[in-house]
Parts: structure tokens; sequence; C-alpha cells
């Protein structure tokens, strides 16, 4: 037998095999014999009946069909042994001649997607400055107010027309073609127009702007696209509204008090340094997690890599399967009514998800060749941990615990897991790392936090790589 390697776009592989006609006869035997077994012929026990006999019970095409899957599989499966390499698709597989004759070779081409080459470039120059972003007053002052804006009460307004920011509550009758669509007795809609929560439901707020107290007006409303029941979707509502009541969130007096009743401060000073201890936390993990990325993004700049198509539509799968859950879980919504609500098809949201998804594989090979050519590899200690903490999910059925713990599988996808944080640490170390070592070296909390909170950015985004389904998940 021979084999001819053709490499092809995009980590494809083309192998060129010529079947000798030995192979193919030991391939025909072998297909009387599974024939034989598989078939039961009258008069003779199973897998004991003649070939001639075979040959006119199925026919010699059933035959030499059978010999050429034989000849076909083997022969495959010997040209992968002999090139080394491992697919991670199933083969194409076409036959350059018509049918199998035995006195002649067979040749068939049989085309897969391999495991990618990373040519990862000079990654040990790349350099990339840690962003540190101050917190001014202005942030602090526009913390403390919106926190104000959200713990002021409501307060009646009889005074003066309805105008934004206010909460309007109405009594409403919508008709269409004299059918009553709509009746809400003293419904509330906060009069901000621009702010559409739910886009699917009545656009009303701007029309009651301009109302006084107990006035009555008559719109007309244009139901959205996606309006609910669907016979009314698109069509024109004509709306009678009463405004019933009218509020308006209180100004508030920021002051001791103020910080007392809005949590365990005992003034207005606390108030403010701790929320400036928020603001900073928070930053922090912003400019960390800006970092990681940053750095992960000169690196890949300088990587060379064709990625398979399959890998890439394979996490295309992965994030519509999680933004499906999310949605059924979290909104409590259907994906169709979901898709419906922000117009878009499935089709159309797959191709909108591509490029983020092949970004994520790309960085997932990068990391796992860093580890490689780093010689990182995942501690047994933080494993074996992990998988007890797994095993241990209340999610997790009684009779699977055990099954986790004992998985290989299980081990290797935590094991990833561990050496693409450990190789995207290795990264931020090499990209700044001048900082990194004042931040470890400092013995201040606030360094010593600050080291922290750039391991946890870059936990999450290493870990963010993966599927989101449960590791173990496919065992229990």
């Amino acid at each position: 037998m021979n084999v001819k390697v053709v490499t092809l776009p995009r980590s494809q592989v083309s192998l060129d095999i010529e079947v000798d006609s030995a192979a193919i006869g030991h391939a025909i035997d072998r297909s009387y014999q599974h024939l034989a077994q598989r078939y039961s012929v009258p008069g003779f026990r199973k897998g004991k009946a003649p070939r001639a006999v075979l040959d006119a019970a199925l026919g010699r095409t059933a035959v030499l069909e059978e010999a050429a899957d034989i000849a076909i599989n083997d022969a495959y499966q010997w040209a992968l042994d002999e090139t080394g390499l491992v697919p991670i698709t199933k083969p194409e597989v076409s036959i350059q001649s018509e049918g199998l004759d035995p006195s002649q070779p067979l040749f068939f081409t049989a085309k897969f997607y391999v495991q990618p080459t990373v040519e990862l470039g000079d990654y040990r120059s790349v350099r990339v400055e840690r962003p540190k972003t101050p917190v001014t007053e202005e942030m602090v002052d526009e913390a403390i107010q919106r926190l104000a804006d959200r713990e002021a009460p409501w307060e009646p307004v009889e005074d003066r027309p309805a105008a934004e920011g206010d909460l309007a509550i109405i009594n409403l009758v919508g008709t269409i073609d004299g059918e009553t669509v709509v009746d809400e007795k003293e419904e509330e809609y906060y009069l901000d127009p621009a702010r559409q929560d739910n886009p699917s439901s009545l656009n009303i707020a701007s029309h009651l702007l301009g109302m006084n107290l107990g006035e009555e007006r008559d719109v007309e409303l244009v139901l959205p696209e996606d309006y609910e029941p669907a016979q009314y979707a698109g069509k024109t509502m004509s709306c009678h509204v009463e405004l019933v009541r009218l509020e308006h969130k209180a100004t508030p007096i920021l002051d001791d008090a103020f910080a007392q009743s809005v949590g365990e401060y005992s003034s207005l000073d606390e108030l403010r340094a701790r929320t400036r201890e928020r603001l900073e936390a928070q930053q922090a993990l912003v400019d960390a997690e800006t970092f990681v990325d940053n750095v992960l993004h000169a690196v890949t700049d300088s990587v060379r890599i064709e990625i398979p198509p399959p890998m890439i539509d394979d996490e295309v799968n992965r994030m519509i399967d999680r933004l499906q859950a999310n949605v059924e879980r979290e909104r409590y919504l259907t994906f169709d009514l979901y898709l419906r609500l922000v117009n878009k098809t499935l089709d159309q949201l797959r191709e909108e998800t591509r490029p983020s998804a092949e970004a994520s594989v790309k960085s997932n090979l990068i990391l796992e060749k860093i580890a490689e050519v780093e010689g990182i590899t995942a501690p047994k200690e933080a494993v074996d941990a992990e998988l007890r903490q797994t095993a241990a999910l209340p999610t997790i059925r009684e009779r699977d615990r055990r099954r986790i713990l004992t998985s290989p599988a299980v081990r290797a996808r935590i094991e990833a897991r561990y050496i693409r944080r450990l190789a995207l640490q290795r990264l931020l170390q090499i990209a700044d790392p001048k900082s990194l070592a004042e931040s470890a070296d400092n013995e201040s909390g606030r360094d010593v936090s600050e080291a922290q909170v750039l391991e946890q950015a870059a936990q999450s985004r290493a870990d963010a790589l993966e599927s989101d389904a449960h590791p173990g998940e496919e065992e229990t």
C-alpha cells in the first residue's frame, strides 16, 4: 500500500491512498466471513455457507461492496499509523474507481481536519503597560448620588403636569377594530421615553408627558412587530388614558442621617470612604481584566495559526447553547421568543457569534502551546481539590459522585483548565515583569490585593475559554 499526504488550507489534510491487490484479496476473504456470520442461508449453519452459495443468495456486488468498505477502513487506519496524523473530524472518502476489481489496485482519497499547528512567534518579547485608573472625587459623588436617587421615596405630585422621571399611574383601555385588547387599572409607567425595558410592551410613556392629574387623553399606538398576542402585532391600537396618580422621587438630603439610613455607616464621611474603597476595588478588577485582554491580544497578533472551521463551528454551538440556557433559566423565555425580541434569526445569531468563537478557540490553542513550550503542568493537589469540590456540588446526584472523582475525562478537563490559567499567568509575567514583581515583593495590603485581583482576572479569562458545560456532565 502507498499513501501520499497533501496539505490543504485551514489545517485540512488529504491522503491519496493506493490499496494493492493483495490487500483487496484479503478484504474479500473477510467480506465472505462477515456476510456468512451476518445472514442466515437455508440449509447451512450460520457462518458455514460456501462462497458460491453466498454469491447466489446475496449477489457478487454485495460481497464486493462489503470488501471495499473493509479495504478502505483498513487502508485508512494504516495510512494514519504511517503518517502519524491525528484527525479531529471524520474523513470524507472519495473512491477514484467505479466498483472493486480484485485484479486491480484500489485508489481513494480521504480528507479530514487535524489539530492546527501553532507558530507562536517571539511572545517573550511582548510588553504591555498595566493600566491603573484612578477613582476621582467626581466618581464617588456620582455613586453616592445614584444611591440617594435609588433610596429616595416616591412622593405625590399634584401641582404640575407629568414630566420625565415621574411615575405615572394610569387607567388604560386599548381597542383594535372595536375589540378591547388592553384594560389596565392603575398600571405604573416610568416616564422615560428613551428607555424601553421590554421592546414588545406598549411604549406609551411619551404620550403621558404633560398630562395633569385626573386628565384623560386619547392616543393612537402602533404595536411592535413582536407584540404578544401575535395577531395584534403591527396593528394600530386606539388608547383611552386617564392619569389617576402622579409621583416623583423626593430630593435627597446628603447628610449623616442619610448615610445611617442606607447602611452601617456612622457618618457621610464614612459612607464616602467605603464608597471609594468599593469603586477602587471595582476599577482594579476592570483594569486587571483590561490588562489580561491586552496581553492576550498582543500575543495573538504575533501568532500564525490556521484554525479548522469545525473547531469554530463547535465553539459557536457551545456559545449558542450557553446563551439559550441562560435565557431560559434567568429570563424565563423560550429561545424562539428571545430571537423574536432581539429581531434575529438563529442563522444571524450564529454568524454574529462566529468572530467571538474564533477568537476564543485561537486563545485556547495559543495558551495550550505556550504551556507546552514553557513546560507548564497542572498541580496534582489543586486538581484533586477541584475534583472533590465538583463531586460535592448539590446539583450532582449521589450515585454520580464517585464516577466524577474517578473519571479520566473529568480530570483531563480540570487539568486543562489549570494549564490555561498558569499559561496566561506566565504571559502576564512576561508582559509586565517589573510591575508584577513589585506587587509580589511589596508587603502593603493594597499591593497584595492588586496581585490577587490580577490573578482572579486571569483565572476568569482562562476559564471562560472552556465550555460552560459542567465537568463530568456527560457522565451524570
